[in-house]
């Protein structure tokens, strides 16, 4: 990190979260070219007496060495549908379209490479070697909406309306 300026108030800059977008790391550089040239002396001065900066470039500098990676830069001819569903599961990992998606393609493992059932320990609960395709009415809509949950209540396991 490189920090300059003395002033009360903290600025944080930083570039390459995502090791593909370099070009705010670009932009620190034209910053810290503006700060060293010798134009508008007296701007600067205001600005470093008002503020201290402190800039981190390239925070993530192995994203760009990933996206080149012969296993994920497999070109235009060479992209599968199980590419495409392996980079949206690393980048949406806790979003439930993820296990949309698992659902919507039956869990294969030609789309999902590598992708298998958990085995736990003890592999004699009720839904042992299944697929879980639903979630579970929650306790709070048993009670406020029994009706409803009565006439809809199935297994985790049910297929949904398109395996059907």
């Amino acid at each position: 990190m490189i920090s300059v300026g003395n002033g009360p108030i903290n600025v944080f800059l930083w570039s390459q979260m995502h090791g593909d977008e370099s070009t705010a790391t670009q932009a620190l550089f034209d910053i810290f070219n503006f700060l060293n040239g010798d134009q508008f002396i007296n701007e600067k001065q205001q600005i470093l007496n008002s503020l201290t900066l402190h800039f981190l470039p390239m925070l993530n500098p192995d994203g760009a060495d990933y996206l080149a990676d012969g296993a994920i830069a497999v070109g235009e001819s060479g992209l599968m549908l199980q590419h495409i569903m392996k980079e949206k599961y690393i980048h949406n990992f806790l979003n439930p379209e993820t296990f949309v998606d698992f659902r919507r393609y039956d869990f294969s493992d030609e789309v999902f490479k590598g992708l298998s059932i958990r085995e736990e320990e003890d592999s004699d609960g009720d839904y042992a070697g299944e697929w879980f395709r639903r979630a579970t009415y929650p306790t709070t809509e048993e009670y406020t909406n029994p009706d409803n949950v009565a006439a809809n209540k199935v297994t985790p396991v049910t297929p949904v309306w398109w395996d059907e």
